[in-house]
């Protein structure tokens, strides 16, 4: 039950990792997750949605001894922390290899098993109907 709770405070869990910065609490508002508010429905009544509270996420880390983030190799940063497969289940728990590919990364490899040669591919991304990893920013 911890790990699609996590899912909800993952993006603050990322810019902590990456700037250091503790985010200022914004009430029911989030500046990185949506929905989480107070909405009216269509019936009238309001429906609250929300993420966990941290320290009661903090309680929950300890009490259960698991983190549920993992850092994979990568190419720009270095190691990339992501959260983790869900659900992780014991007979197939399931794993993460890499961080998303670089855009381009795997083009060529796409279209070679679609029957493309070498020379077309070439072709393609000169004529900037594709891009390749390297050429894209």
């Amino acid at each position: 039950m911890l790990d699609p709770l996590f899912s909800f405070i993952a993006t603050e869990a990322a810019i902590y990792r990456l700037t250091g910065e503790v985010r200022e609490r914004t009430g029911s508002r989030s500046e990185t997750t949506s929905p989480r508010n107070v909405f009216r429905t269509k019936d009238g009544r309001y429906i609250g949605t929300s993420a966990s509270i941290q320290a009661m996420a903090e309680r929950l880390f300890r009490a259960i001894g698991r983190e549920i983030l993992v850092d994979l190799p990568d190419t720009q940063m270095g190691l990339a922390q992501m959260h983790n497969v869900i659900p992780r289940l014991s007979a197939t728990p399931g794993r993460l290899r890499s961080p998303a590919p670089a855009l381009g990364e795997h083009t060529a490899e796409v279209l070679s098993t679609l029957g493309l040669d070498d020379a077309t591919i070439a072709k393609l991304a000169r004529d900037g109907v594709i891009g390749l990893a390297g050429d894209v920013p």
